[in-house]
């Protein structure tokens, strides 16, 4: 064979190999677990943000909690509530987050005469799918500085948070009613407002279902009640 076949021969090889080198695939960006194509939202945290939102607004008697279990949804821990409905890393295919969105009031969740979740509320519960529904626990608890003990500043936000999705002007459950300052005047003055948020003996344990808050909430709580409950 001479030398300008071998030549030929050679570079026709060179070209094939060339031709069949791939770029190796670039990362995909992971969060939530590892679930690819989801960026994590480090901000948000399971327990202390997202399950207080589901044992308030969805888990009371009769709806999701574990003994109703409405629809076959629990939602009253992360297990339960990732089990189903849930689409890690998207959202609005997720129908847990479609009923809360949902224009038609009839299918809305929390259903009515219960009040939608608040905007805040909402965007969390999106925030946290999207992420990939990662179960963070032990989170710092974040800010809580028990020198703010006024209504409007401490105490309403808390009540809006842990409470008013069971104890609410439209559905109260046990006629306690949570969502106005006159209401929550009466449980802070008979004393079943600390009896319960401390979980002492002979009280019912709130938030029902949910942790305990913490040392600088139940601070706010018992600060505010000792300094007269005021509406301020």
């Amino acid at each position: 064979m001479n030398k300008p076949l071998l030549f030929s021969l050679g570079f026709v090889i060179a070209l094939i190999v060339a031709s069949c080198k791939h770029e190796p695939p670039s990362a995909t960006p992971t969060g939530g677990g590892g679930t690819p194509g989801v960026t994590t939202d480090s901000s948000i945290c399971f327990e202390r943000d997202i399950l207080p939102i589901f044992v308030s607004g969805c888990a009371r008697p009769g709806c999701h909690d574990a003994a109703t279990a409405a629809e076959e949804y629990v939602l009253t821990d992360y297990t339960n509530i990732r089990r189903r409905g849930i689409v890690p890393g998207n959202a609005n295919a997720s129908e847990i987050y479609e009923v809360l969105v949902e224009n038609n009031v009839s299918k809305r969740m929390p259903q009515a005469p219960n009040p939608p979740l608040s905007a805040e509320q909402i965007s969390l519960v999106k925030r946290w799918i999207d992420a990939g529904a990662p179960n963070g626990t032990n989170c710092s608890q974040g800010p809580c500085d028990d020198a703010v003990f006024t209504y409007s500043g401490a105490i309403k936000p808390l009540v809006s948070t842990y409470c008013n999705g069971c104890h609410n002007s439209a559905s109260p459950l046990g006629g306690v009613i949570l969502d106005t300052y006159a209401g929550l005047k009466i449980v802070a003055d008979n004393g079943k407002l600390i009896g319960s948020v401390n979980h002492n003996t002979g009280f019912s344990a709130m938030p029902k279902g949910g942790n305990k808050l913490s040392a600088c909430q139940l601070s706010q709580f018992q600060k505010w009640v000792s300094a007269g409950a005021l509406n301020n």
